[in-house]
């Protein structure tokens, strides 16, 4: 059951969606992939800077901005994350969370994007900002398989 809600649930409601009205929102999904593989080799995370105190309490939020390179496309086309969480002693994530990024400014192809992060853990705290192609008519965010990171 949880498989059919989590799953052939949505696609049946997704494909419905899309091919209505002749296949007019199927035809703009189809344009959009385009348009994300034509312009994905010019996205880059440029910097990411988070004001790092010399302790954190847990329940602290923390700050993270990302400037990030989208070439010719717009910030609506991707979703932007906070990949974060608790480092072993090799330096390599315990486990992680993420946190979605908005954008708040930017032009020219570079845009800036802000989120918080709520410090759950004790211990080392390793983040890095994920680019991911997003749209809301895919499956998964990662359904591209494209991942720009910084």
């Amino acid at each position: 059951e949880d498989y059919t809600d989590d799953s052939y649930l949505p696609a049946a409601l997704r494909f419905n969606s899309l091919v209505q009205e002749e296949f007019v929102r199927a035809r703009q999904l189809g344009s959009w992939t385009r348009r994300i593989m034509e312009h994905w080799s010019q996205v880059a995370v440029l910097e990411v800077t988070s004001p790092m105190p010399e302790s954190l309490t847990w329940g602290d939020e923390l700050e993270v901005r990302s400037v990030v390179r989208l070439g010719g496309l717009n910030p609506d086309d991707v979703a932007c994350d906070i990949y974060y969480g608790p480092l072993d002693a090799d330096g390599r994530f315990a486990s992680r969370d993420t946190q979605q990024m908005d954008a708040v400014g930017g032009g020219d192809g570079t845009f800036e994007f802000r989120g918080r992060i709520n410090c759950r853990s004790t211990g080392r705290l390793g983040l890095k900002v994920r680019v991911v192609p997003f749209n809301g008519d895919l499956n998964s965010k990662y359904a591209l398989g494209l991942a720009a990171w910084g």
